[in-house]
Order: C-alpha cells, then sequence, then structure tokens
C-alpha cells in the first residue's frame, strides 16, 4: 500500500475513534437529561438541535444539511431508544 494512502488512513481511523468517543459521550449527556425531564420526547428541542445541525453544515467545506441532519436524526433516534429503556 502506498505510504501516503496508509498515512491518511491512520488519520481517518484517528478521526473515527474520536467520533465513537464523543458519540458516547453525546448519549452519556442524553441519559443525564432523562433525570431533569418528564418524558423522553422533546420536539421543540429536536428540532432546534436539527436547525442548529442544518446552519452548521452550510458553513461546513464538505458536509451538506441533508447529511448531517440525517446523522444527527439517527443519534436522536437512538439516544430516545436508550432513555427509553432507562425509565422502563
Amino acid at each position: 500500500m502506498n505510504k501516503k494512502l496508509k498515512a491518511v488512513r491512520n488519520k481517518i481511523d484517528v478521526v473515527d475513534s474520536l467520533i465513537l468517543r464523543l458519540l458516547d459521550e453525546r448519549m452519556k449527556l442524553g441519559l443525564e437529561a432523562t433525570k431533569y425531564k418528564k418524558t423522553v420526547s422533546a420536539p421543540k428541542r429536536v428540532k432546534e438541535i436539527l436547525a442548529r445541525v442544518s446552519n452548521g453544515a452550510k458553513k461546513s467545506k464538505h458536509l451538506t444539511p441533508k447529511f448531517a441532519v440525517k446523522m444527527f436524526k439517527a443519534f436522536i433516534s437512538e439516544s430516545k431508544r436508550l432513555q427509553k429503556e432507562m425509565t422502563k
């Protein structure tokens, strides 16, 4: 394998690990938030998050708002699942 390609792939692996750690932290914070709210569902909050993410992606060089929103919808969905599981 080309040395430069290997170096780039190693950097990608580092970023992937960072993304996983950040996602884990986000899920942990979502579970913590459960202690302070009455229901798992918070449509207004979801709308705010998705708008913020979409606007942030518009400022990005390599992300589209559609992709960023799709990813955050998946994060939010998993967070809700975990929160519901916790409140059983």
